[in-house]
């Protein structure tokens, strides 16, 4: 998973740095580390709206969840981009972007924008995966919501937990997971990229 860097002011780093954010000395950044729940962290994320990920066709994942607010069950939905896709690496400055090709699938989490169709297409699927802020001031993101009671879903639970979610562990747990091919382009913005998807082909393909 790519780290996710963060743009701290210097007046609020004691807070960051409670909230689980570390420095870089080299880089002279602040970070997440990779088993830190980065939902606090958020609205010092360096998100931005313009797309860095783009492909011919996407694959929509669906499952089952156990929604921290109720404990009832709740229908959870998920992003793929197939091998072939493009991410845009950022350069040092303005128009030195550069766009890579991977060659391997690749499950988006923390999206915080998505091509009009493709929203379009998510909102037929599923009224309950939406964009919000995780709190005032924050980075709007595409969350999974509760389909029984409505509360918001951890995305570190859904796709940085083994063995919940989508970071499944097995090809018995891969085959709770239903998988919908788009035939169309995808356009969108995320801040993490699971390189590799474990167990794709196990997962019950529509």
């Amino acid at each position: 998973m790519r780290r996710l860097d963060l743009d701290v002011p210097f007046a609020e780093r004691d807070r960051a740095r409670r909230l689980g954010a570390r420095w870089d000395a080299e880089r002279q950044r602040w970070y997440v580390p990779p088993d830190t729940d980065p939902t606090p962290l958020l609205g010092w994320s360096r998100a931005s709206a313009s797309v860095n990920a783009r492909a011919h066709s996407y694959l929509l994942l669906e499952t089952r969840h156990t929604c921290e607010h109720c404990a009832g069950e709740a229908r959870v939905h998920g992003i793929v981009l197939p091998a072939g896709h493009e991410v845009r690496m950022l350069g040092d400055g303005p128009g030195e972007d550069e766009w890579e090709r991977s060659d391997d699938p690749t499950l988006l989490s923390f999206v915080t924008s998505l091509d009009v169709s493709v929203a379009q297409r998510l909102r037929q699927v599923s009224f309950f995966y939406r964009q919000r802020s995780a709190f005032f001031g924050s980075v709007p993101y595409f969350y999974n919501h509760c389909d029984q009671c409505g509360g918001c879903l951890s995305e570190h639970a859904l796709f940085g937990t083994p063995g919940f979610g989508f970071d499944v562990l097995s090809d018995g747990e891969a085959r709770a997971i239903d998988v919908t091919t788009v035939y169309a382009g995808f356009a969108g913005c995320a801040e993490h990229f699971s390189y590799g998807v474990s167990f794709l082909d196990a997962m019950h393909h529509r």
